[in-house]
């Protein structure tokens, strides 16, 4: 069972061709959690026409392995369509992490939102 998540964990919002949504939790680390953002995700990607996605993360400090996966996931998904993925707001402890596991190889991650919205 996936858990329904308050709806100001995600928050949606539309510039032009790219869907900006900001990850409002200081930790993502409970299970049912992650997979209700990854199915929120997964829904906002397969009824929207945009698919430059831009994930937010300023809020966050502390992530699981798991929602690593989501976002991977996410990317392939949205680069079989010809769109992608991109991250930002991601504090320097997470960057450290993401480096570990070769994340910035594989997606675009900037500093602030307007960088990642100019990123297309």
């Amino acid at each position: 069972m996936v858990a329904q998540i308050h709806p100001h964990v995600l928050v949606e919002e539309q510039i032009g061709e790219v869907t900006l949504v900001k990850l409002n939790r200081t930790e993502v680390l409970d299970d049912r959690l992650i997979r209700s953002i990854a199915q929120r995700l997964f829904n906002l990607i397969e009824h929207s026409s945009s698919r430059r996605l831009v994930l937010d993360l300023g809020g966050v400090n502390k992530l699981s392995t798991a929602m690593l996966g989501t976002f991977m996931s996410l990317n392939r998904m949205l680069r079989a369509d010809g769109g992608s993925l991109v991250l930002c707001g991601v504090d320097a402890r997470l960057r450290e992490i993401f480096g570990i596991f070769k994340l910035p190889q594989v997606l675009r991650i900037c500093d602030n939102e307007q960088e990642a919205l100019q990123a297309f």
